[in-house]
């Protein structure tokens, strides 16, 4: 589990459960900046050298030349806009912003105002097809923060919108089926197994999933707050959810590893890929949303009560129970006329 915290000094200090035990913590010069200290077991002492290395970050970050896209990333970077990113995503922005400021931080803001910039940055991008997700995510990143600059009077249009995205697999039609858990048992844990149950069970993306705690659990329902949507959501709690939340840890976080440590979603995730792997199947945990979608559909719920549990619209529910719940309701109904 990843937690973060404010400290004194406008310094970001975020800790790391590491999968074989122990605590890692990170000391960032401020929320969205560089990472300028890193210690292992207890929580490190904020010294005069790790201030004077902050104070030297930001001041670099302020040196940039006025009105280049570098000078813009920086003032996005330290924007209350950034700092409410999930860590996860603040993660992925910082790889992708570190690749546009590489290519062109030291461009005149005036540039990206031109509608022929947007061909130049076609052509950069298209430098990383051999990684089509990433290539997307380069673009994407980029046109937020082109977007930010319009909003604080920086530029007039924002030449990346409207891109189409090179990488366009859409999973939520994807679900876990029988055969799937079949192959993946012998070879996982029953820590991974209740893991993967909580999932289906649930709905939760990997990184809400393992900092799901007994006292989200409320009645009949499980509240909590997801980390990419800062939304609350509702989960109700079936019978068969309730029996797996009974053999749970009984306090603190619900999910924990074979050595009773609290997963983490990279070391959850990892664990998943050997098994998966040595199990020759081709799905992935996020798969488990649309499977939990199912389910719900099964269980009666309609279309817009799922998409307020799930986050997902209305449509995409419709498209899951015509190809999964309806479809196999009229394959049953079918067999039990032809057994009469």
């Amino acid at each position: 589990m990843r937690n973060g915290l404010r400290v004194t000094h406008g310094l970001h200090v975020t800790s790391k459960r590491l999968s074989g035990g122990g605590t890692r913590w990170y000391v960032y010069a401020w929320r969205g900046g560089p990472c300028i200290h890193t210690a292992d077991g207890q929580k490190p002492r904020i010294t005069p050298t790790i201030l004077d290395t902050a104070a030297k970050a930001r001041q670099e970050a302020r040196s940039a030349p006025e009105n280049t896209l570098a000078r813009l990333v920086g003032d996005y970077k330290r924007s209350p806009e950034f700092s409410r990113l999930a860590d996860s995503t603040a993660r992925d922005y910082h790889r992708s912003i570190d690749r546009i400021v590489d290519r062109f931080g030291d461009v005149p803001l005036e540039v990206f105002d031109d509608w022929k910039m947007r061909g130049r940055i076609l052509e950069w991008r298209d430098g990383w097809q051999g990684q089509p997700r990433t290539a997307d995510k380069l673009v994407r990143t980029f046109g937020v923060i082109l977007q930010w600059g319009i909003q604080r009077g920086h530029l007039r249009v924002n030449i990346l919108s409207d891109i189409k995205a090179l990488h366009e697999a859409d999973r939520s039609e994807i679900i876990w089926e029988p055969h799937h858990w079949e192959a993946l048992a012998p070879h996982a844990s029953q820590q991974l197994m209740d893991a993967l149950e909580l999932c289906r069970m649930t709905g939760l993306r990997l990184g809400d999933l393992v900092k799901v705690e007994r006292q989200h659990i409320m009645g009949q329902t499980i509240k909590f707050r997801t980390a990419k949507r800062r939304r609350v959501v509702v989960i109700p709690i079936f019978p068969e959810l309730d029996e797996l939340l009974a053999r749970l840890a009984p306090d603190g976080p619900l999910l924990r590893n074979s050595y009773g440590k609290p997963w983490t979603s990279s070391g959850l995730g990892g664990v998943f890929q050997k098994a998966k792997n040595k199990a020759g199947i081709d799905v992935h945990i996020h798969d488990l949303r649309g499977t939990y979608a199912t389910w719900l559909c099964m269980k009666g719920l309609t279309d817009s009560e799922i998409g307020r549990v799930i986050g997902w619209a209305p449509d995409t529910i419709a498209d899951l129970r015509v190809r999964y719940v309806d479809e196999a309701r009229v394959v049953t109904s079918m067999l039990e006329r032809l057994k009469a």
